[in-house]
């Protein structure tokens, strides 16, 4: 999910070329209804800068709004200078930087199993 639906048609394109099931939210309040809907993925790609709501507090609303999400959270930012431990802290288990690289992203995405394990709490 992103900001602009140009990001998420990007991301969404270069997921889909690395045969990667996509569904795209353009907010996070439309993420955790889609979630809720399709149920939880493996894993979730959110840019920090949401409308309507930040991407900072996702993490948190997901897993409380799911109660059963395992699943990696990976967030996308332009900011450089952005602390790792700052989004881990935050409940992001990794991070990507924006312009996306599609063999980047792929390698993010591919670094969670399918079957993750026991929700996260």
């Amino acid at each position: 999910m992103g900001d602009d639906a140009e990001f998420v048609r990007a991301a969404a394109q270069m997921l889909a070329r690395e045969g990667f099931e996509v569904a795209c939210a353009a907010g996070a309040m439309q993420a955790l209804f889609v979630l809720e809907r399709k149920g939880p993925p493996d894993v979730v790609l959110c840019d920090l800068r949401l409308p309507g709501a930040t991407g900072w507090a996702l993490p948190e609303a997901l897993r409380r709004q799911t109660g059963t999400f395992r699943g990696g959270l990976i967030a996308c930012t332009t900011d450089a200078a952005l602390s790792r431990k700052a989004l881990q802290q935050a409940g992001f288990d990794a991070v990507v930087g924006e312009p996306l690289d599609a063999a980047d992203l792929a390698t993010a995405v591919r670094a969670f199993p399918k079957d993750p394990g026991p929700p996260h709490r």
